[in-house]
């Protein structure tokens, strides 16, 4: 250090600077009355100074002194001295509605004095500058040099742009220049009349970085619009009808509009439908130059967006925008939040300034309205996450009121390579790879009210940040029953529709982090104290304890200062950089704590929150004992490390002695390689599915239940020692076989001609003849007719090499008169009457336009000649339910299988065999306990305690849902189509949890539309639909992925880990996929078919879990495992296909490519394959177990012949060996035979009478 103290760290306070006031003067002093009330108020929670500085080698820090009793304490600016008043006139607003959304508030160190400042933009009123006096006293200081009476300034950043250590000013000008003033480091300012800044449009927020990475900071500047379109025409000329088609048949737009058109709107027409979108106005990116002058950017991203072969400007509707380096590649990326359904801009910078959009697989989906955006480490995993904020309401009641303009609709199938936009907040989990996981309902963060500004900050210092937005409108204009009053009136012009919108005040909102999500603390914490219309907010250590309050601005009120009244221990920390950055805007700083606390994570930055500029610092938890380190991460790609670092004091840190370092793979899996690599492309196969609309025969379903597969199976079709790949098929499609050839795979082969139906599950079955076949389970879900259905085949067989069709292999009656046709859904084998052939569970999924009521399901039985259904054995299995999975397993280990079914809208249900006829045991073993949607369902002994367990997939906890909720179905007003309700139970009434428009569909209970919003959001469901019976209904209570191991006493149940809830998952699949000896699960994750609004579950791709081997499991990230599959994904099949004693995974997808995962990664284990009878070759139904030397087991291992969803493992077992074993097999006869298994052994194939045979490495 030059032994200079830099401004911004200087603790002297410079009075002798001020300019005298006289008492009356714009800004001068307190009255005494006022003042003595301010200093009354404050003065009880109000903290000693903080110590003197302490010099030491690159830093210097003093003790911090804090005070407090926890959460904030509202204070009106008015009674601290801050007189500035934002507010607009209504017949102002009226004309411009854009007037309304607010101003800004930036602030920083603007004297040198070691107290942070406040500077309100003047949006309706000149601008003003406060200096902090302490002791919570405000003085205003706005120098004449800021001539802003005339300006609409909204946002604001105090930031050094010419890199002379002191703070300059940054004003974004709605619908003029924008300006740049130079701060003289004692509160005075002079414009910078050369700053090259253009442009006269509505600009918003500011956000600086360094993103060429050239030492100075550049300027982003997100722009909205400066007046909107309905405020600038009359509803006539806007008139979508003016719109005609051509002759041609293209859309002709009359020549006295086009200038109207080209200047305004973005118009698509698809031959039938026109869509019209307002455009905004294009940002703006500059380049600094290091003295506080910018010239443009080049002309490319982010200024230009590209649609099909056409480049052309960003016209987004951007409020804030944010730069931040969340790759962790050393460079800034940016975030520009878009209201009005116009595209978030989402910005890769490539390291020189310039930026790629980032893929759609990389952002999936994000807010519709997009209002501010800010970013931080909300999971405490170390990456930095995404939070933009929209406005749907927290109080479900007032959810159902409101009416969103557009709502997206479930994509065809297959399409999987888009982003969509949806109507609440969104929060992007970063997986560390580039890759983000959208999870806001699952945090409990998808509603927060009309939100315009977000912060992301640790405000009560427990080491997770939390989460405090401002909210309210002028305008309610989301408000269902208004909306309809203004609807109704044609050509009503835009002001007088104004007016007919209620006002909406609203009360602020904090959300408190923590290892379970987010929890609105608002009331506790004393943030949400009063209900206003609050647009910016900015935070900094406005008090000098170390915590950060927050400033926020209001409409047609004084500013409130929160005071953060924090009570646990704290860092404070400040960077001085390298001029021309001399706050060290961009760098990143990490907070290591002891005894592995995780890491705490901060980006110093300038800008970005809405409207406004929070202090540049950064406030860390600390453990009040324990060593702690610092390492900071300069823009310029240099690090500080600071060791010893303690507890309550603030840390000011100089660049002069940070070192190179070189930067490698962002993550530490990156560096130590993937343990799947992807060969997808050597099946060359793609899933068919054809577009169904379920919804025109039953249009309240909350679903779509036409897009079942695909199934995947591996099986050994030609006895060679190799799996092959089966894959079903949707209607229209064939069922692909893909052979296996030992090193690659043949071209798919189609099974059958193109079916008429959906092929589910798809299983080999061998006659007492010799021949074999498949067969393949067929879903007449989309028959035309009830009648249609009742007669399609359940199962058919189709013949495999010389094996001749006849005579038949399946035996089974169609629907019996007076039932329902059921579209068959899952299949399973074993052999359960002890006979040693293989008989038939057919899993009755759903009837086609009666969704929910239960179907039946059917055992057929193997006689030798074919499958015949049995009537009697079936009986346990008449009108079960909405069976979605199924699986034989011996979970009593008495010898016989079992069975184990995933019931949609039931519980996981278990039937006990007992010489071949079946009870159900499901209560009796505590599994109905939980009802649930659930989709897939595997066994496998998870504690290796011999017994095995199970595991459930359903829908996950990222849901538009409530955890517990019911579905009411009937036909509730006599037109013969079967409605659904979801409902939840609330103080002694049922609530619906759509809304009246979603229930008022055309075939729908179309009676609602004429009941108000307010009266159905708020009357019971049951006075508001006669023909409603809740007698009729099905319950969940858990919607999570839960495990179930298996006691004497019966089954105890856990979710999975957090991470596997973030999506539905259908295909679950249990192997010891690392070779550690313990089983792993594998899901199959998304759901694509879902309905208009919520069109889609895409936060997952494909999950692995490694297994601990006492029933626990741990998510491995994506960057470590290589699985990435994005799409709509259904089964999960396990076979090490290349025999290299490393289990592989395939995952079917529907409507898109067959993927299959090599495992390059796992300890080569032994393969085992079993050699039983002519009748079960594959000896399906036994159970492998390693025993080790020093008496230990592992886990056992059950022989299926289909399980998991719709899925068959390969019947070779691949099990992890950690020393030399013996090998016992307890073969489905009750027999057993126990094999020696040498160390180094890869391959070994058991007969009933010992080993035929192994091989080694």
């Amino acid at each position: 250090m030059d032994g200079r103290v830099p401004a911004h760290l200087r603790v002297v306070r410079a009075r002798d600077r001020r300019r005298p006031r006289d008492v009356g003067e714009r800004g001068g002093w307190l009255n005494t009355r006022t003042l003595l009330a301010a200093t009354l108020l404050v003065s009880a929670c109000g903290a000693p100074d903080p110590g003197p500085w302490v010099e030491e080698d690159g830093f210097r820090w003093r003790e911090l002194r804090p005070r407090g009793s926890g959460g904030f304490r509202p204070l009106d600016g008015s009674d601290l001295g801050v007189s500035f008043l934002y507010d607009v006139d209504e017949e102002t607003r009226l004309r411009n509605r854009v007037l309304a959304e607010g101003q800004g508030v930036a602030i920083g160190d603007v004297d040198g004095d070691g107290l942070a400042d406040l500077f309100f933009a003047g949006f309706g009123r000149a601008s003003a500058l406060y200096r902090n006096l302490g002791g919570w006293r405000f003085e205003e200081i706005t120098p004449p040099a800021l001539p802003l009476e005339d300006v609409l300034a909204r946002g604001a950043t105090l930031v050094d742009v010419d890199g002379d250590d002191d703070l300059d000013l940054v004003i974004a000008v709605h619908g003029g220049r924008n300006r740049i003033f130079l701060g003289d480091g004692a509160g005075g300012f002079s414009e910078l009349e050369d700053a090259g800044l253009a442009g006269a449009w509505g600009s918003t927020t500011l956000t600086l970085a360094d993103t060429d990475g050239d030492g100075d900071l550049d300027l982003y500047v997100a722009n909205y619009k400066t007046r909107q379109v309905d405020d600038l025409y009359p509803p006539d000329v806007l008139d979508i009808n003016h719109l005609q088609r051509g002759e041609d048949g293209n859309l002709v737009i009359p020549p006295d509009l086009a200038e109207l058109y080209d200047e305004h709107y973005r118009v698509e027409f698809d031959g039938r439908f026109v869509r019209r979108f307002e455009l905004g106005e294009p940002d703006e990116y500059y380049t600094g130059l290091g003295d506080g002058r910018f010239v443009p950017a080049a002309p490319v991203a982010p200024l230009a967006r590209s649609r099909g072969n056409v480049s052309t400007p960003a016209r987004g509707w951007g409020l804030a925008a944010r730069f931040s380096d969340w790759d962790e590649d050393g460079d800034p990326d940016l975030y520009v939040a878009n209201d009005f359904n116009s595209e978030d801009g989402i910005w890769i910078n490539r390291g020189d300034g310039t930026f790629a959009p980032a893929p759609n697989e990389a952002v999936r989906t994000t807010s519709l309205s997009s209002m501010s955006v800010d970013v931080g480490d909300l999971d405490r995993d170390g990456d930095l996450d995404l939070l933009t904020t929209d406005m749907l309401a927290r109080d479900a009641a007032e959810r159902l009121v409101q009416t969103p303009s557009y709502e997206a609709v479930p994509e065809r199938p297959g399409l999987t390579d888009t982003r969509i936009q949806v109507n609440r907040n969104a929060v992007q989990l970063n997986r560390g790879d580039g890759t983000f996981a959208e999870a806001a309902w699952e945090l409990g963060l998808a509603a927060s009210d009309w939100t315009w500004g977000a912060l992301i900050m640790d405000a009560d210092l427990d080491g997770w940040n939390d989460i405090l937005v401002t909210t309210g409108h002028a305008w309610d204009q989301l408000h269902g029953d208004a909306n309809a009053r203004v609807a109704a009136i044609p050509g009503l012009p835009a002001d007088r529709a104004l007016r007919m919108f209620p006002p909406l005040a609203q009360p602020n909102v904090a959300f408190r982090g923590g290892e379970d999500g987010f929890t609105d603390v608002s009331e506790s914490w004393r943030w949400g104290f009063e209900a206003d219309i609050s647009h910016g907010l900015a935070a900094g250590d406005l008090d000098r304890d170390g915590d950060l309050d927050v400033v926020v601005t209001r409409l047609g009120a004084p500013p409130v200062m929160y005071r953060n009244d924090a009570a646990a221990p704290r860092i404070l920390l400040r960077l001085r950089g390298a001029a021309p950055n001399t706050r060290g805007i961009g760098a990143r700083i990490r907070l290591e704590a002891p005894d592995g606390v995780p890491a705490q994570v901060r980006e110093i930055t300038a800008g970005g929150a809405y409207l406004s500029s929070s202090e540049p610092v950064a406030s860390f938890a600390a453990p009040a004992d324990g060593e702690m380190t610092i390492m900071v991460d300069w823009p310029d790609g240099r690090r500080t490390r600071l060791r010893d670092v303690v507890a309550n004091r603030e840390y000011a840190i100089d660049a002069g002695a940070a070192e190179p370092v070189a930067h490698g793979p962002a993550t530490a899996a990156a560096a130590a390689g993937v343990h799947f690599v992807d060969i997808s492309d050597r099946l060359g196969h793609r899933h068919v599915e054809s577009p169904f609309d379920d919804r025109l025969r039953q249009p309240l379903l909350p679903h779509s239940l036409d897009r079942p597969g695909p199934g995947l199976s591996w099986i050994d079709v030609e006895d060679d020692g190799d799996a092959d790949l089966v894959v079903g098929s949707g209607r229209g499609g064939s069922p692909v076989l893909i052979r296996n050839e030992g090193d690659g795979f043949a071209a798919p082969r189609a099974l059958v001609p193109a079916l008429a139906w959906d092929a589910t599950a798809v299983l080999p079955h061998r006659s007492a003849d010799g021949r074999v076949a498949l067969l393949i389970g067929t879903s007449a879900y989309e028959a035309g007719s009830p009648a249609e259905a009742a007669v399609a085949p359940a199962v058919i067989a189709a013949p495999l090499g010389a094996s001749a069709p006849a005579p038949p292999l399946i035996e089974a009656a169609g629907t019996s008169p007076g039932r329902l046709p059921a579209a068959t859904g899952p299949l399973a084998q074993a052999d359960i009457d002890g006979d040693g052939d293989l008989d038939l569970f057919v899993g009755g999924r759903v009837a086609p336009g009666a969704y929910p009521i239960a179907v039946d399901s059917r055992l057929l039985i193997h006689d030798g000649d074919a499958l015949r259904a049995d009537a009697e054995r079936s009986l346990p299995f008449a009108r079960l339910g909405l069976v979605s999975a199924a699986l034989f397993t011996d979970y009593d280990l008495d010898g016989d299988p079992d069975l184990a079914l995933a019931v949609e809208w039931g519980s996981v249900r278990l039937f006990r065999n007992d010489e071949g006829r079946f009870t159900d045991v499901s209560d009796a073993l505590g599994l109905t306990r939980l009802t649930g949607r659930w989709n897939g369902l595997a066994a496998a002994d998870f504690d290796e305690d011999g017994r095995p367990d199970l595991v459930a997939t359903g829908w996950g906890a990222n849901l538009d849902l409530p955890f517990a909720y019911s579905l009411i179905y009937g036909d509730m007003n006599r037109d013969g189509v079967v409605d659904l309700v979801e409902a939840r139970m609330e103080s002694g009434a049922w609530r619906p949890l759509r809304g009246r428009d979603v229930l008022a569909v055309p075939g729908g209970l179309s009676a609602l539309l004429r009941v108000t919003y307010e009266r159905f959001a708020r009357v019971p469901l049951t006075d508001l639909i006669g023909g409603l019976d809740p007698e009729r209904r099905l319950d969940a209570n858990e919607l999570r992925h839960t495990v179930w191991l298996n006691r004497r006493s019966g089954f105890e149940s856990a979710p999975l880990a957090a991470v596997a809830q973030r999506a539905p998952a259908f295909g679950v699949a249990a192997g010891d996929l690392d070779g550690d000896g313990h089983e792993d699960l594998v899901l199959a994750q998304n759901f694509y078919a879902g309905r208009p609004g919520v069109p889609r579950y895409d936060a997952g791709r494909g999950l692995w879990l490694r297994g601990d081997g006492e029933g626990g499991f741990e998510p491995v990230t994506g960057s470590r495992s290589g699985i990435a599959v994005y799409g709509d994904a259904r089964a999960v099949s396990l076979a090490d296909h290349d025999r290299d004693g490393r289990v592989d995974v395939a995952f079917g997808v529907n409507g898109g490519e067959t993927r299959l995962y090599r495992n390059v990664g796992a300890t080569p284990g032994l393969r085992v394959a079993l050699e039983g009878p002519p009748s079960n070759p594959r000896a399906i139904g036994a159970r492998l177990r390693l025993e080790y030397a020093n008496g230990t087991f592992g886990p056992a291992r059950e022989v299926r012949s289909g399980e998991g969803y719709l899925a068959r493992h390969e019947s070779a077992q691949t099990l992890g060996v950690a020393s030399p074993a013996t090998l016992h097999v307890v073969w489905p006869n009750g027999e057993e035979t126990s094999v020696s298994i040498p160390s180094g052994t890869l391959e070994v194939r058991v007969s009933p009478t010992g080993t035929g045979g192994s091989s080694g490495g």
